[in-house]
């Protein structure tokens, strides 16, 4: 949790230089982007304990890997989408920032699909089809 309050300090930093950038616009949106980047990176360091979770959750539930896989893309496919949307949006392309957004969604829906099929062999499996 340590690691959260450095990045939350990173981050109040990085608003204050960025003000102070106003009249290089480019500048801030670099120093942003950096910083995103580095938040970004401390944020998988604090999504070990969930993944050693996840890990013991499949082991006693004898779970497929590949269900709970698809999970931590479709976050991190969420995560990614957001900052690089909100990147896009604080620089002032907002329309690339939803077509971003919209990615990151279209990208989940893709990844849901093995689920929804396999989710579908199951119901037809339990209706007696098939």
């Amino acid at each position: 949790m340590e690691d959260f309050w450095k990045y939350a300090a990173l981050s109040l930093v990085t608003v204050i230089l960025a003000a102070q950038l106003k009249t290089k616009p480019d500048m801030a949106a670099l120093l942003n982007l950096a910083a995103c980047a580095m938040a970004a990176m401390g944020a998988l360091g604090l999504f070990a304990p969930v993944v050693s979770l996840l890990g013991e959750l499949e082991t006693l539930g004898d779970l497929d890997r590949g269900s709970l896989t698809l999970l931590l893309k479709a976050a991190g496919v969420g995560l990614t989408a957001e900052i690089a949307g909100a990147v896009c949006a604080d620089a002032g392309c907002g329309s690339l920032a939803k077509a971003v957004r919209l990615l990151g969604t279209a990208a989940m829906l893709c990844l849901s699909v093995p689920m929804l099929e396999e989710l579908m062999e199951f119901v037809q499996e339990m209706i007696g089809g098939a």
